[in-house]
């Protein structure tokens, strides 16, 4: 899935707060006691906003049992799927410390 950050030309985006409140990672959602550290980035072919996210299962700390987690929408931002784990940290930390991502370099995964 390649990963594109510029709206095209003529629109405007919403804004990343934006995508976030409605996407409204919850308190206890997926047995996590919270969500830090987010990141939207939108495909490549405009289809589908991606909402990383820690997901810190036993409190708010920056260390201990931290996954990385996202939700998808694919109408742009008004309805969010489910939380999916991308990077389980097996009781360890798994962060995002600097929400960025990047394409493979065949471009088909970020």
């Amino acid at each position: 899935m390649s990963i594109g950050f510029e709206p095209p030309a003529g629109t405007r985006s919403p804004s990343i707060s934006a995508w976030f409140t409605g996407c409204s990672y919850k308190k206890g959602e997926g047995g996590y006691h919270c969500f830090r550290i987010p990141a939207v980035v939108r495909t490549k072919d405009r289809s589908t906003l991606l909402a990383f996210a820690e997901g810190r299962r036993k409190d708010c700390a920056d260390t201990g049992d931290i996954d990385v987690v996202l939700k998808r929408s694919t109408d742009d931002g008004k309805t969010w799927g489910d939380i999916e784990l991308v990077a389980d940290g097996g009781g360890d930390t798994r962060g995002t410390r600097c929400p960025s991502w990047t394409v493979s370099p065949g471009g088909s995964r970020c």
